[in-house]
């Protein structure tokens, strides 16, 4: 029986790496902390809302004519004072022979039951605002005086407006406004006017057709309530923002992964209303978000209502409010100047119209229309602006599997290379603190707490550099922080032989560094892009240790041996020992159930080291012989073996001296009888 147990069968292959001049360095890596995108950087569910009552829905300007010739004079005249010698006569005779003539002074003259139909405007109108303009043109060769008027609604009887112009002269006209703020209105209205006069200066010509005209306009409406026909008209127009309240983030950008936007509107007008909610800085195919659509008429009891949702993915939104557009537009939002630059908005337009119908629309003060839009579990692809100097630490328990299936009491190693490696797919520097980072062997108890100034100082780590493009992945930019003897505790950490690493590292974004300037944040993170920590182990193999434990199993011929013809006899072990560590072993023999049948030896057999050449590696093998009587029952039992299983331990000579490894080292078992016969005659 011969086997052979080599360096890379005590350690995992994975783990030793064989340096150009033959020694040996253990490297391994372990993930120790991490945090992405999606736990730091979040577009927080946003919802805005708009109310409006319709007493800014419009009606047309009211407009009523009316005149008072001198004929209509002349005929109330003869109606009071006869046809003869009087104003008739004068302005009859006048008209009819073409001659200059002199006109007296006229009497307060009365003109009632003046009738006006609004009719084809409204049935009942009450105002929150408005104005009764009246203007008086004076086409008379007469100075006109006290000229009164009265408008009153004809059923309720209620006079709206009563006024005087004291002196209108000949060819002028006067303009007189009311408020008719509060006031009802019935479609059918009735008045009077009341004219005197001076008379003429001189010899005036006359035509039965001069006449004083009055123009009366219902302008400036603002309805409270009403039963009337709206024209076509915009009834809602708003250019506003949305904003985003993020901590301290200062957001100017984002390409969405996944999200939703849903917009509800009411509406109790009895007239459908046409919608649109566009976001002209959120564009997919460089088109804006846009949702439209109409909302049907509804009533004060029982308003009509739409629903919609539409996708935000692949939608790249602008979050720089209104000012880019009110730069190239000029003001959209009637505060009189360019909005200031600010971050996290969200410009948006919401616009309603409404068609005439024809038909008398019941409105009163409870009627609205409301829009409300909400954004809703909003993710991002990418995301750009200034991520402020947020926080966050990362805790765990992770794996050190430096030295897997090795049982070592203890080890110490002349060098320890340990390097922090931080890989930074965020365009944002940050600075790593290391809170906790604790070294444990869960087999015997040993732990060591990371101390020095790597644990104390924090280690600065560069931004990435933004590629551009979701199509290009972010290449991390690379910061490592090598553990040695100067900045920390670390040949105490190792020296435990860990297996287990407990951690608390934090991440501290943008340090020292204040706030940008509204729109200039140049901070970027795609998704999934991540801050992560990793230990990286590079452990040359010049170390002393104790009781490290070796065993290997081989197969057995020993089932061949004929016993019939031996007295006595002895095993051999021969033991190649290319190490540098003495060695203590045993050989156990099992049958094909792997149960014990027997061992080499009642105690373990020394195995000495090789001896080191002057450069300090073994050349030679050191060879033991290890002999050990057996008699011819042993013998017998033995025919029963299988597997031959050797265990031993290792343990570096002197215990305190640092021995170096390499790769070609081994040490061999070689198992063989030496046997005393007897011949049969």
């Amino acid at each position: 029986m011969t086997t052979r147990i080599s360096i890379q069968d005590l350690l995992s292959d994975t783990i030793v790496q064989s340096e150009s001049d033959g020694t040996l360095t253990l490297v391994y890596e372990s993930l120790i902390g991490e945090i992405y995108l999606d736990s730091l950087l979040i577009i927080p569910d946003t919802t805005i809302g708009y109310t409006a009552s319709l007493n800014n829905l419009s009606i047309n300007d009211i407009i009523f004519d009316y005149s008072i010739s001198l004929g209509s004079i002349a005929r109330e005249d003869s109606t009071l004072n006869g046809p003869n010698g009087g104003l008739y006569e004068t302005i009859m005779t006048a008209h009819n022979t073409g001659l200059p003539t002199h006109i007296q002074a006229i009497d307060p003259m009365t003109f009632d039951n003046i009738a006006l139909n609004a009719g084809d405007y409204f049935q009942t109108i009450t105002l929150e605002n408005g104005d009764l303009e009246i203007r008086i043109d004076n086409h008379f060769p007469l100075i006109m005086t006290n000229v009164i008027y009265e408008l009153k609604n004809s059923v309720g009887n209620q006079v709206l407006v009563r006024d005087t112009f004291l002196t209108i002269l000949p060819n002028t006209s006067e303009t007189h406004t009311h408020s008719l703020a509060g006031m009802t209105l019935e479609n059918q209205l009735s008045g009077f006017v009341t004219l005197s006069s001076l008379g003429s200066p001189g010899d005036v010509s006359i035509d039965t057709s001069y006449a004083l005209t009055a123009q009366i306009e219902v302008k400036n409406i603002a309805i409270q309530s009403a039963i009337a026909r709206f024209p076509a008209q915009e009834i809602l127009s708003l250019n506003q923002t949305a904003d985003f309240a993020n901590n301290d983030i200062q957001l100017t950008r984002a390409i969405i992964k996944e999200g939703m936007t849903n917009v509800v509107l009411q509406n109790t007008l009895g007239e459908a209303i046409h919608f649109s909610f566009e976001i002209p800085g959120a564009k997919l195919n460089n088109i804006p978000f846009l949702i439209q659509g109409t909302l049907p008429a509804g009533t004060v009891s029982n308003s009509s209502e739409v629903s919609l949702s539409k996708d935000l993915s692949n939608y790249d939104i602008d979050f720089k409010g209104i000012r880019p557009f009110e730069l190239i537009e000029g003001d959209l939002n009637g505060n009189n100047m360019v909005d200031a630059p600010v971050d996290n908005s969200l410009y948006y337009k919401l616009s309603g119209s409404i068609d005439s119908s024809g038909n008398f629309i019941n409105l009163s003060q409870s009627d609205f229309v409301s829009a409300q839009c909400s954004f809703q579990h909003i993710k991002p692809a990418y995301i750009k602006g200034y991520f402020g100097n947020m926080q966050k630490d990362t805790t765990g328990v992770t794996t050190f599997d430096l030295f897997p299936d090795i049982d070592i009491d203890g080890a110490s190693f002349a060098q320890a290379r340990l390097f922090l490696s931080v890989e930074n797919q965020i365009g944002a520097s940050a600075a790593m603190h290391i809170n906790t980072l604790r070294a444990i062997n869960t087999q015997n108890g040993q732990s060591a707490l990371l101390s020095g100034l790597a644990a104390t100082n924090p280690f600065m780590v560069t931004s990435a550099s933004d590629p551009n493009s979701l199509a290009i992945p972010v290449t991390p930019t690379m910061n490592v922080l090598e553990l040695n003897e100067q900045n920390s505790n670390i040949q105490q950490l190792v020296s435990v032989l860990p297996n287990t690493l407990e951690y608390n590292i934090g991440f501290e974004l943008n340090p020292g560094q204040n706030p940008p300037a509204p729109n200039t944040g140049t901070d970027f993170a795609y998704d999934n892009a991540h801050l992560s920590c990793y230990l990286n182990t590079e452990i040359p193999l010049n170390l002393s240790f104790t009781n490290l434990q070796i065993h290997d199993t081989a197969i057995s011929d020993l089932q061949s041996l004929n016993t019939e013809n031996i007295n006595y006899g002895n095993l051999v072990l021969y033991s190649y020992n290319l190490f540098p560590f003495d060695a203590v072993v045993n050989l156990y023999f099992l049958d094909s159930n792997q149960v014990l049948i027997d061992s080499l030896s009642a105690s373990p057999i020394l195995v000495n080291a090789g001896i080191p050449s002057q450069n300090g590696k073994v050349l030679t093998p050191y060879v033991t012989k290890s002999v050990v009587p057996f008699n011819s029952i042993r013998l017998e039992n033995l025919k029963q073996t299988r597997k031959i299983k050797v265990t031993g331990k290792f343990n570096s000579a002197p215990p305190s001296q640092h021995v170096q490894v390499y790769n070609d080292y081994f040490i061999e078992f070689k198992l063989v009888g030496d046997f005393n016969y007897h011949i049969k005659p």
